[in-house]
């Protein structure tokens, strides 16, 4: 009673809430919430993100038309400048310079031309530049590696006099009326990217090596300076596309703007993100940990409930889990909890007394399911036994071969019964032939045994299996092979009609096996009615040769259609099949049926086959018919098929030019295929009526090469073929039928 109780606690503890499957249940229940709250803050977070970028590129977009809207304005101001500072250039002659009002650029040189010589009247000119060859156009022009040497210059005539100037192309004029764009950069360099100018200065390249800095382009907008700090930017061409202005704006200035935008958005989903964490934690406390608790206190008390030998042990420690279910129910501030903990606790009283009455019945239950284990195992062996013959016999056919089949389900038989050898008798007069056999040492298949002696007699009499455990007194093999210790033979019946024996040998003592017998009897039975049908479709086979044989007589009398003509078309399509790889079946059938080829022929008129001399175009007509009148003749017999396909189809040509139907290529029989080159072939070699016989050499040179009548487009190029490489094989056919005459 002791141990009943304990087993009842432990598989209500152990069984239902201890199991290692059962506590992944618990584990799966925290883990599911986890990653729901999980997905929750990520995709609160990936809504944040993608905020985050759609708002940048938003942004950068804006700072991108903001740019290409000033720099255009930025180049004509610089333009305009140019274009006054060249206009006031005659005030110098009249005024002198200070008279030039010129706030935006910082003359380098500026000079003109008297006669032949050239005189300066601001600055000095470069050594590099030659005042004569100065273009007329604004142009940027190197004078040295550093930033005080490249300038913009030019050569121009005002008011009869010509003049030669150049400025610095640190334009720092016009940007000094954009304070309100804060924090912003500018930039100006040559068209190879070459730094010439910046404001602030030093903020993009070297201070020290202004000039020498090249800017690479880039299409995304984002560039890098020599410490590292980020910018992004954009740039045009400006002063008559001889220089390029970008307008650069700090990382740090980009974020804040970024930041000044997002700022509500990113707090809000922040908050979100917090309140799904406090809300996992809640649940995670209120709910989770309790179910854990009852998870641990379950574990703890199974080891106690094994522990337990006496009715006070297991009481107490089934006191002890209910004490801790009530603890744990009173602590929980969950309403669901509460009822789980008082249902379960309940449950542990209720549980134990039903328990003890299934266990009672738990070992009948046991002893019935072992019975059922082993009459299961016995009908899945019969199973096996029986798809494995049953998967033999569906493979046998007379193509493939019945004794071979038969020899198979041998073989399995004696696998599966672990018997030395096995033989199929077959019942033929007065005597059983050995008709395949499997095993042994000696070959026995083809012996023969008289039905009524021995044991297979008994068998036979008694209409029931025969086993001697000891079959070297009386057995079947006792004369066949001395190896032999036991067998059993079992007659084979079909129809209440003894066919044949099934028998079994063993090299060791057998006893009477009764489960064998049981599986062998429907065996046997299945194959007595393969033989029996076996044997009657061999009969109907010879009924349909000697029918197909008094038929062909028929025709031999009615028209010149000799007897050793039908004997070569049998022979010529026996060589043409067996060539082709057919059956040997289908190889005897075409051989077979080839001899009725022109049976229609009988409902020709006599005077038409006997005319000598050729057929008018009526007649020719009318024996053309003899295609159709045959295979009318045959009927639709489905025995008689490839006959009434040869009737019907024998004239028809490969490439459709025959009759009676204009048939080509595959869409005529194989059959009729075979029969129409050997027709040919055997017509060719014979004398007629009204043509002489030609030679083999004659015959080979008309089916290869063609007369006209007769052309190689005629036959299936495979047939062909097959005739072009053994024509010496049909001129053997032809020659012994005429040795034999």
């Amino acid at each position: 009673m002791i141990w009943t109780l304990r087993r009842t606690c432990f598989f209500l503890l152990a069984g239902r809430a201890m199991k290692p499957e059962n506590r992944m249940v618990h584990m799966k229940i925290r883990r599911i919430f986890t990653i729901l709250i999980v997905f929750l803050v990520l995709v609160v977070t990936t809504h944040l993100v993608v905020s985050t970028v759609l708002e940048a590129r938003r942004q950068l977009s804006e700072l991108e038309s903001v740019i290409y809207a000033v720099l255009p304005a930025v180049s004509i101001e610089i333009e305009r400048e140019l274009a006054r500072l060249e206009g006031d250039l005659p005030l110098i002659l009249s005024d002198g310079y200070e008279a030039m009002e010129q706030p935006y650029f910082n003359v380098r040189f500026l000079g003109i031309e008297k006669g032949a010589s050239a005189e300066i009247l601001v600055g000095e000119t470069p050594e590099l530049i030659e005042p004569a060859l100065l273009p007329q156009e604004w142009s940027l022009l190197k004078t040295g590696p550093s930033e005080e040497e490249f300038v913009i210059a030019k050569r121009t005539n005002i008011a009869g006099h010509v003049f030669f100037l150049g400025v610095s192309p640190a334009f720092s004029g016009p940007f000094k009326n954009m304070s309100s764009m804060n924090g912003v950069n500018f930039l100006m360099t040559d068209l190879q990217g070459r730094v010439l100018w910046e404001n602030p200065p030093g903020f993009f390249s070297d201070p020290t090596d202004l000039g020498g800095e090249n800017l690479q382009e880039s299409s995304s907008g984002w560039y890098v300076n020599q410490s590292g700090s980020v910018f992004w930017g954009k740039g045009a061409a400006a002063v008559f596309g001889q220089l390029k202005m970008y307008i650069m704006y700090p990382l740090r200035h980009i974020l804040l703007l970024l930041f000044s935008r997002l700022s509500i958005t990113v707090a809000l989903e922040l908050f979100i993100i917090v309140v799904l964490w406090a809300a996992a934690l809640l649940v995670s406390r209120l709910i989770l940990d309790p179910m854990d608790k009852v998870s641990k206190l379950a574990m703890k008390m199974q080891d106690k409930l094994f522990r337990s030998t006496t009715s006070r042990d297991l009481a107490t420690t089934v006191s002890a889990l209910a004490g801790g279910i009530r603890e744990i129910n009173s602590r929980s501030k969950i309403r669901e909890v509460r009822v789980f903990s008082q249902t379960l606790s309940s449950a542990l009283q209720s549980y134990v007394l039903q328990q003890e009455k299934l266990i009672s019945g738990s070992e009948e239950l046991a002893s019935l399911n072992k019975s059922l284990l082993l009459a299961n195992e016995a009908l899945t062996a019969r199973d096996r036994i029986w798809r494995r013959i049953l998967e033999v016999s569906r493979t046998v056919t007379m193509d493939t071969g019945f004794r071979r089949g038969l020899e198979l389900i041998a073989e399995a038989l004696r696998d599966v019964t672990g018997a030395y050898g096995v033989l199929i008798g077959k019942l033929e007069g007065e005597d059983i032939h050995i008709y395949v056999s499997s095993g042994f040492g000696n070959a026995i298949a083809g012996v023969k045994i008289p039905a009524a002696s021995g044991v297979i007699g008994s068998a036979a009499q008694q209409g029931s299996p025969v086993w001697f455990e000891n079959a070297q007194i009386k057995g079947l093999f006792a004369s066949l092979d001395p190896e032999v210790k036991s067998e059993i033979d079992i007659p084979m019946f079909h129809m209440g009609k003894a066919v044949g024996s099934l028998a079994i040998g063993w090299r060791t003592r057998h006893p009477e096996d009764e489960d064998l017998i049981d599986l062998l009897i429907p065996i046997a039975a299945h194959i007595g009615g393969m033989l029996n049908t076996h044997q009657a479709l061999e009969e109907l086979r010879h009924s349909y040769q000697y029918l197909t044989a008094r038929m062909q007589n028929l025709t031999a009398i009615y028209h010149e259609e000799t007897a050793e003509h039908l004997e070569r078309m049998e022979r010529y399509c026996r060589f043409i099949g067996t060539s082709l790889g057919f059956s040997r079946r289908r190889v005897e059938d075409v051989a077979l049926f080839s001899r009725l080829h022109d049976i229609g022929k009988l409902k020709v008129p006599a005077e038409i086959l006997s005319k000598k001399g050729p057929l008018d175009e009526v007649e020719f007509d009318t024996v053309k018919l003899h295609t159709v009148w045959g295979a009318e003749i045959l009927g639709d017999a489905n025995w008689l098929k490839i006959a009434k396909d040869i009737c019907l189809y024998h004239h028809e040509k490969w490439d459709g030019s025959g009759y009676p139907f204009g048939k080509k290529g595959e869409e005529i029989p194989i059959e009729a295929r075979i029969v129409a080159l050997a027709d040919t072939y055997d017509a060719l070699r014979m004398q007629r009526s009204y043509k002489e016989a030609c030679s083999h050499e004659q015959t080979c040179s008309i089916i290869l090469g063609g007369d006209g009548r007769v052309m190689p487009s005629h036959f299936d190029p495979q047939i062909i073929e097959i005739y072009a490489s053994h024509e010496d094989r049909m001129n053997e056919i032809y020659e012994s039928s005429l040795e034999t005459t």
